[in-house]
Formats: structure tokens, C-alpha cells, sequence
């Protein structure tokens, strides 16, 4: 009988170790949804306003790759310049390329309501933000932020259909970021592969501190910046005469989409919860 109770106890208690590794190890790697769909704190909203400030480091004219020259009618809203982003909360493309359009942003106007988010956990947990329930205000631009699905891949935003037409013409892959029909970004300008194993904190102090993953995406953050500058007839000038805002934009003239060898990185929407990835080498709300 002791035997017994023993040779329980102790398949019990191996149980219990296998649930509770099964359970660390999943809280693991899904540290960042505990806070996914909260809203940021005045102090990260702060200090995503400050790193935005000049100087802005590296020009990351190299990401100039990224960018494609289109012309299409000019997308405006109230009289300004429209910038248009088409993305997922669930996906990893779009949680690295919303850290430098955000940053970029913040350098002509101000979020309101942004949450914190974080990629699909089968998909890297990676830390980012979501436009889904976000405002911005601008004296120089509208933004308008749109994520189709949530992080469990079910349908959220709907994008208006005036703004599909070019999204199509690019697969409706995601990340998509529109410059009033005169540039497009289609996918990501980094990989997430960078965010593995960090939170907002760990990205911010990145920045913050000119880390590699820090000085990438001031660098794209740049880029976005200059293409915003060539909307806005270089205003502010406090904005777009800084260096290594100005340069980028007069090296945006010369620019021949594809000359630099343009890498993209992008998934396709999905409605089943398993969504596939791709790499290509060619490529405030209503």
C-alpha cells in the first residue's frame, strides 16, 4: 500500500512539473500579450515624442530601398496630405515597421489612444503597437491607421474601399504604407527578427541608448520622415531642413525605385489563422 501511494505521489508530481513547464514556457513565449490592447502610458507616449526629437543619427539611405515611386491621383484629406498604413495586429512585419512610422509621426504631429500589442504568439510575441483604436493630429498631415485583423486573426478594420485599389496593385500583403499616392512601402523595412525576446521597454531603451536594433529603426524612421517632407513642401522646416532629413529628400528626387536592390518583407492576410510569410528580393479613421 505505501508503495502505491508513493508511485502516485511521485507520478503526480511529475504531472505537475510537466504542467507547470508547459505553462512557464508558454508564458514565455507570449510575454508580451499580457498587456496587448491596454493603452500606453503617458510616460511611453512621452518618450516616444522624445526620441523622435533631432538628432535623428544615421540617414539610412540604404532604406531608401524600400520605398516605391507611384503615381495615382493625390490621396488628401482636409486639405493636407493623406498617409495611409494597411496592417495586422497578428502580424510580425508590421510590429517592426510601425516602431519608425510611429517615431516618424511623432516628428509632425501626436497619437492619442495608441495601444500596446503584440504579434500572433505562433508568430514571434514580437512587442509593438496598434492603430486600431488610435488618433492622430497634425497641422501638416492626416494619418489614418487601419488593422484589419486582431491578434487572433479575426477581422477588425474595415479599409475603405477608395484606398484598396493600390493595396491590391501590391498583392494586399501586409505592411502597406500609402504617402498620398506618391510613395508606397510596400511590407517591412527590417525584420522582426530583432524584437525576439524584447518588450516596448527593451525597444524604447534600445533607441533611446543607439543599440543596432536602435539606430535601424531611427534610420527608417528617417526615411519615412523625408518621404513625409516631400508631402508637405518641407514643412516643418524645423523637421525637414534638420540633417539627415534634408539630404534624404533631395536624394529622393534622383531616386530610381529598384536601383539599391529593394528587399520587402511582408505576410498575406488570412482568415484561418495560418497565415503564411513571404520574402521577396523585388520588390482620424471614418
Amino acid at each position: 500500500m505505501y508503495r502505491r501511494v508513493t508511485i502516485i505521489g511521485v507520478i503526480v508530481a511529475i504531472v505537475l512539473i510537466l504542467v507547470l513547464g508547459f505553462y512557464f514556457a508558454y508564458m514565455a513565449s507570449n510575454a508580451n500579450g499580457g498587456t496587448a490592447g491596454q493603452p500606453v502610458t503617458a510616460g511611453d507616449l512621452a518618450t516616444l515624442k522624445q526620441i523622435a526629437l533631432a538628432p535623428y543619427g544615421p540617414s539610412g539611405i540604404s532604406m531608401l530601398s524600400s520605398v516605391k515611386n507611384y503615381t495615382g491621383t493625390p490621396l488628401t484629406a482636409q486639405s493636407k496630405p493623406l498617409v495611409v498604413y494597411i496592417g495586422a495586429d497578428y502580424c510580425p512585419f508590421c510590429s517592426i515597421q510601425r516602431w519608425p512610422l510611429i517615431i516618424a509621426l511623432d516628428r509632425f504631429g501626436n497619437f492619442s489612444r495608441l495601444v500596446y500589442m503584440a504579434s500572433s504568439p505562433s508568430e514571434g510575441d514580437y512587442p509593438t503597437f496598434s492603430f486600431h483604436t488610435s488618433t492622430y493630429s497634425s497641422n501638416y498631415l492626416v494619418f489614418q491607421g487601419y488593422e484589419q485583423q486582431d491578434r487572433n486573426n479575426q477581422p477588425l478594420d474595415a479599409v475603405p474601399s477608395n484606398y484598396t485599389g493600390v493595396f491590391s496593385q501590391y498583392g494586399s500583403a501586409y505592411p502597406f504604407s500609402n504617402f498620398g499616392n506618391r510613395y508606397i512601402i510596400p511590407g517591412a523595412m527590417m525584420s522582426p527578427v530583432s524584437l525576439t525576446g524584447k518588450t516596448q521597454a527593451d525597444v524604447l531603451n534600445d533607441i533611446k541608448t543607439g543599440t543596432s536594433l536602435g539606430i535601424q529603426i531611427k534610420e527608417a524612421a528617417n526615411v519615412i520622415t523625408a518621404l513625409i517632407c516631400k508631402l508637405t513642401n518641407n514643412h516643418p522646416t524645423g523637421v525637414c531642413m534638420q540633417s539627415p532629413i534634408n539630404g534624404l529628400v533631395l536624394s529622393l528626387a534622383a531616386y530610381t525605385p529598384g536601383s539599391l536592390g529593394t528587399v520587402a518583407q511582408f505576410e498575406a492576410p488570412t482568415s484561418t489563422g495560418s497565415p503564411w510569410a513571404v520574402v521577396s528580393s523585388s520588390g482620424q479613421r471614418d
